[in-house]
């Protein structure tokens, strides 16, 4: 698994910032994501104390093949932490395999699609598929 962890300070989709939305920490993964890497995932996600001054994360999955149950505490912990510090921590994927994991684990209300990283930034989910 490759990992990419960036802060993006664009404004958000109106342009005017005033939304809170002008800075997102973004990070996303490519390949497998398994309990072989979760401790990774986990370390990106929770980076430093100091990562948390931007409390709002985009997880960009639209580059994993294969994702199973291991990541999803992972996932849960840093939305628990991002909500603590007044944020949120979406999820940005296209894999029919993540809406099933995420509808098996009854996870999918507590992590929505999102078809592209604009749609994360600006809270606007994209439906599960059947």
């Amino acid at each position: 698994m490759d990992l990419n962890l960036n802060t993006d300070s664009t404004p958000d989709a109106t342009g005017n910032g005033s939304t809170g939305l002008e800075r997102c920490r973004i990070v996303s993964p490519s390949g497998e994501l398994d309990l072989a890497n979760a401790a990774d995932l986990r370390s990106s996600l929770h980076g430093s104390e100091s990562g948390w001054e931007v409390p709002r994360v985009i997880v960009d999955l639209t580059e994993v093949t294969f994702m199973d149950v291991s990541p999803l505490r992972e996932l849960r912990a840093a939305q628990a932490l991002a909500h603590q510090y007044g944020g949120w921590l979406r999820l940005v994927h296209s894999h029919p395999g993540i809406d099933r994991l995420l509808r098996a684990t009854g996870l999918s209300g507590t992590f929505p699609r999102y078809a592209t990283r604009a749609d994360a930034r600006a809270g606007a989910p994209t439906p599960t598929r059947p």
